[in-house]
């Protein structure tokens, strides 16, 4: 990426005037005057003591020509551009003293990763209290826009920046009658084995009186970004001219709608809340989740992105809470691999809930597996039986059992040309029971044992789903030692 790529972005074509190899002058629609920008491409080589660091190497008169200008007007700029990754890092100008060679800035590769998920990140303020902003491309106008402050303050604080002229008209007229407020507002967290119903247990206990849900699902790319909002670039669809606004996240949105709508309960439904880092998504909202009696949220912040978007009347400086209509709901598999860990002072802000894995009271216990006799309901209880027994001394054994709901009617259901479907079809559909469950107990639940639970010969996943696959009726269960399902009692 280059300088000239850089200032096209969205389309926008720039004037650029080449002063030198680090020293340019940029006019464009979105300013109303030129912008001396000193700009160099980020290499590898930051100090020796910290080795996953980038740096831009400036020579000193160049920085001083650029400083210049700002210090006169305040447009100009200091870039590194990572040429393959359409990275832009940017620093406060500052004036130099030294009398020859390069002005040296550096960034941490961890800001240049961020930046790549989220678009625009400021690293820690250091010692002068300055911070070095590190952005996607597409960020370029909104960091020059308002360069005069980016370094000096968070960026969380934007609105406190962008203050209407017409802010100290705001109608009073839109007031909450908190006296209507829905009470009992509780964060749970329902835990269990894979298929247990816990997402099942939330719509069908907790949120079937709820007047909107939203739903979101944890991973290991999810970001505080994609939760709470971030700021991202729009084009005016008039004037082509681009703006900055705070893009409300889930948890914004159903912030929003709860505190304005007190009569009526909301529910956020978080899946898969230890497959993503969730102390770093939740961020400052972490302190929110402390409730009073009434659930209301125990404790306040400061957040002026969100409290503009959940306030009618845009007061961005307004603390924000959990309102007590306002209900969290999470789920959290206990058997998952490779998942974070969720700390003590995080569980604490819960209320743990585990759900029963009782494979009887399933809708599907009764459910004959295939063209067999065994129903869902028998199998599956003799396989977690196996599971305790051939895993003692194993902490999670208990959590690697099948859930009630580990598989779905379909999965068990032995299809036919009588559905209307061809043969080849039907063999397809058949597959999803071998392919899921036999397939979870060979890699997962019996991956120590498996000479005690599958016959001997069978040594490969392969040759397992094969036998049971080409076998008919009761004998696809003859993979399995010992006739565990005693098919073979009355012979």
């Amino acid at each position: 990426m280059d300088i000239s790529s850089l200032f096209s972005t969205f389309g926008m074509d720039s004037q650029i005037t080449v002063i030198n190899g680090e020293i340019c002058e940029v006019s464009n629609p979105n300013f109303d005057s030129k912008i001396m920008v000193c700009h160099k491409a980020l290499t590898f080589g930051g100090r020796d003591n910290i080795p996953d660091e980038l740096r831009v190497q400036i020579m000193y008169e160049n920085n001083n020509t650029a400083f210049r200008k700002y210090e006169a007007t305040g447009n100009a700029a200091l870039l590194g551009i990572h040429d393959s990754e359409d990275i832009v890092c940017a620093w406060k100008l500052k004036f130099s003293h030294a009398t020859q060679g390069t002005i040296s800035k550096q960034i941490k590769r961890k800001y240049i990763e961020k930046a790549k998920k989220i678009g625009f990140v400021q690293a820690p303020p250091n010692r002068s209290g300055e911070h070095v902003c590190v952005f996607r491309k597409e960020f370029i106008y909104f960091y020059l826009k308002n360069l005069s402050w980016l370094h000096d303050a968070p960026v969380r604080d934007l609105n406190e920046h962008f203050v209407s002229d017409n802010e100290h008209e705001i109608s009073e007229d839109h007031s909450i009658d908190e006296n209507c407020r829905i009470k009992g507002g509780m964060n749970v967290l329902l835990y269990g084995v894979p298929g247990c119903g816990k997402s099942f247990t939330i719509m069908a206990k907790y949120c079937k009186d709820s007047e909107a849900v939203e739903r979101v699902v944890f991973h290991p790319d999810y970001t505080y970004g994609d939760f709470v909002g971030q700021i991202l670039p729009l084009t005016d669809g008039e004037t082509g001219k681009i703006r900055y606004e705070f893009s409300a996240g889930p948890f914004t949105r159903i912030l929003s709608d709860a505190y304005n709508n007190p009569g009526k309960k909301y529910c956020l439904v978080i899946e898969e809340i230890n497959r993503g880092n969730a102390p770093a998504i939740f961020g400052d909202i972490f302190q929110l989740l402390d409730r009073d009696e009434d659930g209301n949220g125990a404790y306040e912040i400061t957040n002026a992105d969100v409290a503009a978007k959940v306030y009618i009347d845009g007061r961005a400086s307004k603390k924000i809470m959990l309102p007590s209509n306002l209900f969290i709901f999470a789920t959290m598999n206990t058997s998952d691999q490779n998942v974070f860990t969720l700390d003590t002072a995080f569980q604490r802000r819960w209320n743990m809930r585990m759900v029963e894995n009782d494979v009887f009271k399933s809708k599907i216990a009764q459910k004959p597996i295939l063209d067999t006799k065994i129903k869902w309901a028998e199998f599956a209880d003799t396989i977690n039986g196996l599971i305790i027994t051939k895993n003692v001394g194993m902490s999670s054994s208990e959590d690697k059992r099948l859930g009630a709901y580990f598989v779905t009617e379909k999965d068990l259901h032995f299809f036919t040309t009588a559905d209307g479907i061809t043969q080849e079809e039907a063999d397809d559909r058949n597959h999803n029971f071998p392919e899921k469950v036999l397939k979870y107990l060979w890699d997962d639940a019996f991956k120590f044992t498996r000479e005690e639970v599958f016959k001997n010969g069978y040594d490969s996943l392969e040759k397992i789903i094969k036998a049971f696959e080409t076998a008919q009726g009761d004998k696809r269960f003859d993979v399995f030692a010992d006739d565990i399902f005693g098919l073979n009692q009355g012979e």
